[in-house]
């Protein structure tokens, strides 16, 4: 199968959505990627392109397919335990309410919000809605910041050989304290106990703040790839 139907995505934004299996292609291929999309009703093909092949992007100049975002792997080799932050702990249904509108405004460099195509408010929603099902089983644990009130978040993800950030935000009052290394290595440490002692989070190229957050507690970029949109 060239596509694989996102019943989720589908569900969500009321479009009949896929993604393209490979990362690559050419022109022969791409006309069997839409011919079966066609055949399945497919509206949206999600694609992450190989940025390094020539032929690939030639196909989604010629198609005018729409970039809408470039995606950085970091990844964070040898971790070491840090000194835990006495503000972060696991979140609690309560803190999750909390931060919804914070979630609806922190992850607007996404691709969804540079697709005209997905209204805004859509959008927002769509990662208030990520952050309620991490905490309802999509992810392995919810991280929230909190003295007074609770002020960021990180969701993670346990992987055979490495963790997994999913998405971590900030509440803009609560920036330049911290919050965002003390959620990190809350992370790390949280890792180390489930025995894995290597970290992998994806960002946006746009996404600066992120950038400088990840490589600040020893990520570097291990790999660089293309979002299109495609619309049939």
């Amino acid at each position: 199968m060239v596509i694989e139907p996102l019943d989720w995505d589908s569900n969500y934004f009321g479009r009949r959505v896929a993604r393209v299996v490979e990362s690559t292609t050419d022109a022969k291929r791409w006309t069997e990627i839409e011919a079966a999309a066609r055949d399945l009703g497919i509206e949206c093909l999600y694609f992450l392109a190989d940025i390094s092949d020539r032929a690939t992007q030639d196909v989604v100049q010629s198609k005018q397919l729409r970039l809408v975002d470039t995606r950085l792997e970091f990844a964070a080799a040898k971790l070491t335990a840090a000194t835990s932050s006495p503000h972060v702990r696991q979140a609690t249904q309560a803190d999750i309410d909390a931060l919804g509108p914070l979630a609806r405004q922190s992850h607007i460099d996404s691709r969804f919000f540079f697709d005209p195509n997905f209204p805004k408010d859509t959008c927002e929603a769509f990662y208030q809605t990520w952050l309620q099902n991490s905490f309802n089983g999509f992810a392995d644990e919810v991280l929230v910041f909190c003295d007074d009130q609770p002020h960021g978040y990180v969701t993670l993800h346990r992987r055979d050989a490495y963790g997994q950030i999913g998405i971590i935000a900030v509440a803009e009052t609560a920036r330049g304290r911290g919050v965002g290394r003390a959620l990190v290595e809350a992370a790390h440490n949280q890792y180390l106990q489930w025995g894995l002692d290597s970290a992998h989070v994806v960002t946006q190229l746009r996404n600066i703040q992120a950038q400088r957050l990840y490589q600040s507690n020893g990520y570097r970029v291990v790999s660089a790839s293309h979002w299109y949109h495609h619309w049939l």
